[in-house]
């Protein structure tokens, strides 16, 4: 990696560009424009570039406002829009390809975040990670920016290099969760505790998701049997003892992102025909209710132990099995099947330990 991060200017006007040019500490990366500015002036020519060249670039510097033609426009999220209002909110555009197809890329967004909450998924999208919003007039701010979403990148690759190691059995693993990530399928993760499944589901399946929603957690270990149906489809006041108010469940909160299940081993025998309905129907009835909500939820189910073995011992529904879809499972391996991960990770967690410590590197070594 470059000794100064290097910026990619995204963006159809020249004034950002002379702007940027004149910080001593970051590199402005010029991609070869007709014009000879040192940025790219749409986001066709912006994804197309970033295709060929995404490892010459730390961060990406994106504008909000694109006055270009209409076939050097990409479509708005939420359907058609008015030529005015594309060009308008172009970089909402932009930064939902960015992070469809580079969701490991930073991305600073030059504009307020009140200007994106004009625009329906603008504010889903400036909250996904690696992405910041800034006024790109204040040229300190834009450079401590810069260098904090570095930072974070950064700190995320080390993340990344300590789940994944060196073994091929995670290689496997990542190459097929690549896959899983964009689709709506459910997925299901399988291990023992300590092999990383919430970690995946959160880090790796929903941020790659490109789903504008959040990231809701349900542990089916932690949770009463007798109030698991409230947890996970909601409840009105006075459905059960204790139900004061009325409340949603986990696949209203997770509408449009993740739901991730852990332990849903767990499921009572007698819930499991309503979660098959909610997974058949994207339709969720709460407890006490007549009324039927629609729930777009991408769902990851853990377990640490094999769910075909919960089949077989008749506490978990064949068609509920089937319907989270075992052409999906995951299985991920612990760490003592992976032996050239053993050296790799000892390594990495005493760099680590130096780095954060005093500890002299030779006396660590």
């Amino acid at each position: 990696m470059s000794a100064r991060p290097r910026l990619l200017l995204i963006d159809d006007g020249e004034s950002y560009a002379r702007a940027f040019s004149r910080l001593a500490d970051v590199e402005l990366i010029d991609p070869g424009a007709a014009d000879g500015i040192p940025r790219l002036a749409d986001g066709p020519a912006a994804l197309a570039w970033l295709e060929r060249h995404r490892d010459r670039v730390d961060v990406v510097l994106l504008d909000m406002r694109f006055d270009v033609d209409a076939d050097r426009l990409l479509p708005l999220p939420g359907g058609p829009a008015s030529l005015r209002r594309q060009r308008r909110f172009q970089g909402v555009a932009i930064l939902g390809a960015i992070r469809e197809r580079f969701p490991d890329l930073p991305v600073v967004v030059l504009t307020a975040v009140e200007d994106l909450s004009l625009l329906d998924a603008g504010e889903e999208l400036a909250q996904q990670s690696l992405t910041y919003m800034l006024d790109g007039e204040d040229l300190d701010a834009v450079r401590i920016r810069v260098h904090t979403a570095l930072a974070e990148s950064r700190r995320a690759q080390e993340e990344a290099d300590i789940l994944w190691g060196q073994d091929a059995a995670m290689g496997t693993v990542r190459r097929r969760l690549a896959v899983l990530a964009r689709g709506r399928l459910p997925v299901i993760l399988e291990g023992e505790t300590g092999t990383g499944k919430s970690f995946l589901a959160e880090r790796w399946l929903h941020a790659r998701s490109g789903r504008p929603g959040p990231f809701v957690v349900l542990d089916l270990a932690t949770i009463p049997t007798d109030l698991v149906p409230a947890h996970l489809f909601g409840a009105t006041r006075g459905a059960y003892t204790g139900a004061v108010t009325d409340r949603k469940g986990v696949f209203e909160l997770a509408h449009e992102g993740t739901l991730f299940i852990d332990e849903i081993q767990n499921v009572p025998l007698e819930v499991q025909k309503q979660l098959l309905l909610v997974l058949q129907d994207r339709k969720v009835r709460p407890l006490g209710s007549s009324r039927e909500v629609p729930v777009d939820v991408k769902v990851v189910a853990a377990s640490n132990t094999p769910l075909a073995d919960a089949v077989r011992a008749g506490r978990f529904r064949p068609d509920l099995h089937m319907r989270l879809s075992p052409a999906t499972r995951v299985q991920l391996p612990p760490l003592r099947e992976r032996p050239r991960d053993l050296a790799f990770l000892a390594r990495r967690f005493v760099s680590q330990a130096v780095r954060d410590s005093d500890i002299d590197a030779l006396r660590a070594q």
